[in-house]
């Protein structure tokens, strides 16, 4: 197989990098002025922006693996290579043959090119070149616009000259772009951005021809959610069909508007957009950034709030890549807020601190995990943490979450300068100025778990560039220096520093963590400390589930486990330690109620201390107790129609890296944050029992309905925890308010 090295992949993105200004500050004086507004004609020339007619992006993203994750964040990257990601169809050909390939693989590509690891590398190689033997069109639906969305990612980091060309055949005949029914139907809008950035691309208007004849929407169009009656139903109205409830169809039609409005920009689309999100939190928000729908929104508009309610992992993992896409077209700083807060809180939280398990749907108040039905529309298992707890659909898509997420902390901006736009530990290396002079900017941090921000400028010659940074919308006296001078600016604004830069120069930024509250469903409070929401410490005993899907046979964790030796489970989590409090908190002054301890980010940086998690061992791997042979990639039977499909293929050259071992052992560390607050048991809230249907026995299923505050109990006044959302995974995140 024909692979490319790290630094041939370094000098890909470089080349690939081409970033321009218009204007710079000649001298070491630095201004803060607003954001630039899009200048596509300066920027042409430099970077593959959007071409006229389409409407300039506000923002413009570079390449994946431009931005290289550092410190806790390339620990957590590291975890999920060592983990699932590397591994999924080896184990999954010893079970199951339903699974989604292209889901898996757009998370493969994404961290591959993110971390530069070799083997996945070479595994990224493999999928890719595996697609481009294979048809050149295939029925439209949502696994063929996931082929396109990694296949863009990877010709944009290697410049890898035959998939434009495959693209270009792909969607040469149109036919299928139009209306369908069912599932199928049901992504179709998908396609609209492979065919905006093959325009963007070839210069060829026929791609925009296609977007006009299949996607726009009629003269009388109406914006999504005008009518609030409508929101139960959740319609978006496009031409040929109408939204459906189901979570994830509606997240991706929640950029399709945006899409859209670079071709076409009515207000409308904008429009609907922004009024679509607000009133999604309005009607069905949840805490992280996420909104209800088990596998549809939930019936009753007036409960869509209800912490008890779930979230589909398929969704939030959607719902992370629009944010970024939103942010990029609009430079609405309140997209990365959102993403911040599903990336820091929501993902963590629904996924072992692993990565080698995660839950299908996930809940804000999730005092047990069980076997059990509890009135959503799906099985009893999907609340587990597992290997595939409901539909494999989760389980494929899980992994393109994070490195997604490192390609979004940084953009280009139209001026010909960056912007950092998410927060964390990495750097970003890229082209900048009007002679294209090459840049690394070395951010280090704690964040989330701590406000201050260092950048580190590292440049051979002088470079003149705008310099952006994003100040989240809960952030209050945000202040940023450079040298000798300071420069503030609002919650939610990005704020701009023109100057040149030289070798060494620093920015010291830094964002107030002061403790808030928000009030949730019932007057409850969810307690917050910068992007980070904060839940109930509770003992957690791990319980391997005995029963699996019987609408899925064979997909139980434990068999594939033993055929494979891959480290596979299926947990219920059961709370030895209360869950029922209430706090006693001034909701006006919430600071003076909280004492926050500091500790280091630990190995598992989402891992509850005590918290049981699998480790890859790196020596003697045959000696571990769990150990799988991974010498060959074998084909996954979803990709039979590939005509090199029956290929087995190795990625290592090594005859001593034959096998790979794992062994399972207890997080020791402290979480980075903890808050200490004054609470009251209200023993009248317990626990909902639902049928577990494999037993047909009556087990804890979720904790009962929130009581409205605020809350008369006359217990005494105890100290509870309150730790990271994503550090739990049983956890209480929206408590009732004790009365004084």
């Amino acid at each position: 197989m024909n692979t490319f090295s790290m630094r041939t992949l370094a000098r890909l993105l470089m080349g690939g990098l081409c970033v321009s200004a218009a204007s710079a500050d000649n001298g070491s004086t630095g201004t803060a002025t607003p954001a630039a507004a899009s200048d596509h004609e300066a920027n042409a020339a430099y970077f593959t922006g959007n071409r006229p007619p389409l409407v300039p992006s506000k923002y413009l993203r570079l390449p994946t693996g431009a931005v290289r994750p550092q410190g806790w964040l390339r620990r957590q990257l590291r975890i999920q290579a060592d983990g699932l990601t590397s591994w999924t169809w080896s184990a999954f050909e010893s079970g199951s043959h339903d699974a989604n390939p292209p889901y898996h693989q757009e998370g493969v590509v994404a961290l591959a090119l993110v971390l530069r690891d070799e083997r996945l590398l070479k595994l990224a190689r493999g999928y890719v070149d595996r697609r481009l033997t294979g048809p050149s069109s295939e029925v439209v639906d949502f696994p063929s616009a996931s082929i396109m969305r990694f296949m863009m990612e990877y010709q944009e980091a290697t410049r890898d000259a035959r998939i434009i060309p495959w693209m270009c055949e792909w969607y040469r005949n149109a036919d299928w772009l139009k209306g369908r029914d069912g599932w199928q139907g049901q992504g179709r809008e998908e396609h609209l951005g492979p065919l905006l950035w093959l325009y963007n691309r070839t210069g060829d208007a026929k791609w925009l021809e296609l977007v006009k004849t299949h996607f726009a929407g009629p003269p009388n169009y109406q914006p999504v959610w005008v009518n609030p009656a409508a929101i139960a139903e959740a319609w978006l109205q496009f031409p040929d069909h109408r939204l459906s409830n189901h979570g994830v169809v509606l997240t991706w039609r929640t950029k399709y508007p945006g899409l859209l409005y670079q071709f076409d920009p009515k207000e409308d689309y904008r429009r609907s957009v922004f009024e679509g999100l607000r009133r999604l939190d309005q009607y069905y928000g949840q805490i992280g950034g996420r909104y209800a729908a088990h596998e549809t929104l939930p019936p009753d508009i007036n409960t869509g709030r209800d912490p008890r309610h779930g979230s589909e992992l398929c969704q939030t993992v959607e719902c992370g890549y629009n944010m970024g896409r939103l942010f990029e077209w609009f430079g609405e700083t309140s997209c990365i807020d959102r993403l911040e807060s599903q990336a820091y809180n929501t993902w963590p939280g629904e996924m072992t601190p692993d990565m080698w398990t995660h839950q299908y749907d996930t809940q804000a108040n999730q005092a047990v995990v069980s076997v059990a039905n509890r009135g959503w529309d799906n099985t009893a298992w999907a609340n587990l943490y597992g290997l595939i707890p409901h539909w494999p659909c989760c389980l494929a898509n899980m992994h393109q979450a994070w490195p997604r997420f490192v390609s979004s902390m940084w953009m280009a901006t139209p001026d010909r300068g960056l912007a950092a736009t998410a927060y964390g530990p990495c750097e970003v290396i890229a082209q900048v100025g009007d002679h294209k002079q090459a840049v690394t900017i070395v951010e280090e941090t704690d964040y989330p778990f701590d406000g201050a921000i260092g950048l580190t400028i590292r440049t051979a010659e002088p470079a003149a560039f705008p310099l952006q940074l994003r100040v989240p919308g809960w952030a209050k006296n945000a202040v940023a220096c450079v040298g000798n001078e300071t420069f503030t600016a609002a919650p939610g604004s990005m704020l701009s520093i023109v100057r040149t830069w030289r070798q060494g120069d620093k920015v010291d930024f830094r964002f107030p963590m002061e403790i808030r509250v928000e009030e949730r469903f019932k007057r409850a409070l969810a307690v917050m400390r910068g992007p980070l929401y904060f839940s109930l410490r509770i003992g957690q005993d791990y319980r391997e589930a005995q029963s699996c899907w019987t609408g899925q046979p064979g997909l139980a964790a434990k068999p594939i486990r033993e055929k494979s030796g891959f480290p596979l489970f299926d947990w219920e989590i059961f709370p030895t330690t209360p869950w029922n409090y209430g706090l006693v908190v001034d909701a006006r002054q919430p600071g003076g109620s909280v004492k926050v301890l500091r500790h280091s980010i630990g190995e598992f940086p989402f891992a509850q201390k005590g918290e049981p998690v699998i480790r890859r061992v790196a020596e003697n791997p045959q000696a571990a107790p769990f150990k799988a042979e991974v010498s060959q990639v074998a084909p996954h039977p979803a990709e039979s129609d590939l005509s090199c499909a029956k290929q087995a293929w190795s990625l290592s050259g090594n005859e001593d890296q034959q096998w790979v071992g794992f062994e399972r052992t207890t997080s020791q560390a402290d979480e980075p944050v903890i808050l200490r607050v004054k609470a009251r048991l209200i023993p009248q809230w317990t626990m909902t029992m639902g049928l577990n249907p494999a037993s047909n026995t009556q087990v804890p299923a979720m904790a009962g309905p929130t009581p409205e505050s605020p809350v008369t109990v006359a217990g005494p006044e105890v100290d509870v925890e309150l730790v990271p959302y994503g550090c739990t995974r049983l956890r209480m995140s929206e408590f009732p308010v004790i009365t004084p």
